[in-house]
């Protein structure tokens, strides 16, 4: 006789990070459900890493999955791994969770392999929830396109930043707490390439996108009637700084191509929104 009441195991998602590294890590997680047969839930925080929901940047109506907002309070009592800044108290309610918890830090070798999640999703019969920002599973890229549809407030900003302008090229500018991205990617070979593209086409134009706000202070000032750019201050900690963000990454996956930056989860992303060629710069 079959139980009804039965409760039906879940791939739990709590995407970690900025908004590219929490749509990838969603993407995987999808392409896993999708693969085991299992429901996905995404448990969404907004909090220091992005003070928006999710139905803030991403038209949620359609979605084939649920969405579960938490608050910070919560969150850090019940999904962030234990540490001293929530006082390990996580731990106690995990501990006597029925649900398998996995955590990605950094490159932890621990996180298991593909076909370790597909033993652990296919023989498991509780939740599995994962915290990560990461591709922790090889998803199909036509998954970004399709999932993610950004709502009707990030697309008048985007409107309201292109101003009518059509760039061809993006260029997407890394800074702040990257170190990879400043080291690998410097800002002289940015400059390379815009004027080898200013060579062959004077009128051509670019977008910019960058977390530091001198970058595009310079470019716009070097190269003023060729640079589109967002005036805004990058800002993780406010709804309308994380609605400017995705604008931006929606800017960036129009332009033919998209000059990016190494080790940067937000170039890769605006290439798999949109039909972009991705060209990452990397000093030999």
């Amino acid at each position: 006789m079959i139980n009804k009441n039965r409760k039906v195991p879940k791939i739990v998602i709590v995407p970690q990070g900025g908004i590219a590294n929490r749509i990838r890590a969603i993407a995987s997680a999808y392409q896993l459900s999708v693969e085991t047969n299992k429901p996905l839930k995404v448990v969404w925080c907004a909090n220091k890493e992005i003070k928006a929901d999710l139905n803030d940047i991403i038209d949620t109506t359609d979605l084939p999955f649920e969405i579960s907002k938490k608050g910070e309070l919560l969150y850090n009592l019940t999904y962030e791994i234990p540490r001293k800044r929530n006082f390990f108290l996580s731990s106690i309610f995990q501990f006597f969770s029925k649900n398998k918890f996995i955590f990605q830090i950094g490159s932890n070798p621990s996180f298991p392999s593909e076909e370790e999640f597909l033993k652990l999703t296919t023989e498991n019969d509780s939740d599995i929830v994962i915290l990560s920002g990461l591709e922790f599973y090889d998803y199909d890229p036509s998954i970004i396109k399709n999932l993610f549809k950004v709502t009707k407030e990030v697309e008048k900003r985007k409107l309201e930043i292109l101003n009518g302008n059509k760039p061809l090229l993006g260029l997407h500018i890394r800074r702040t707490d990257n170190k990879e991205s400043i080291e690998n990617s410097p800002l002289e070979l940015f400059e390379e390439e815009i004027k080898k593209a200013l060579a062959e086409n004077k009128n051509i134009q670019f977008f910019l996108a960058s977390d530091d706000q001198d970058v595009k202070n310079y470019l716009s000032n070097q190269y003023s009637k060729n640079i589109v750019y967002n005036p805004n201050k990058a800002d993780r900690n406010s709804k309308e700084g994380i609605i400017d963000a995705m604008a931006e990454l929606e800017i960036l996956s129009g332009c033919k191509i998209i000059l990016g930056s190494f080790y940067s989860s937000f170039s890769e992303i605006a290439a798999q929104l949109g039909a972009a060629q991705l060209k990452v710069l990397k000093k030999s």
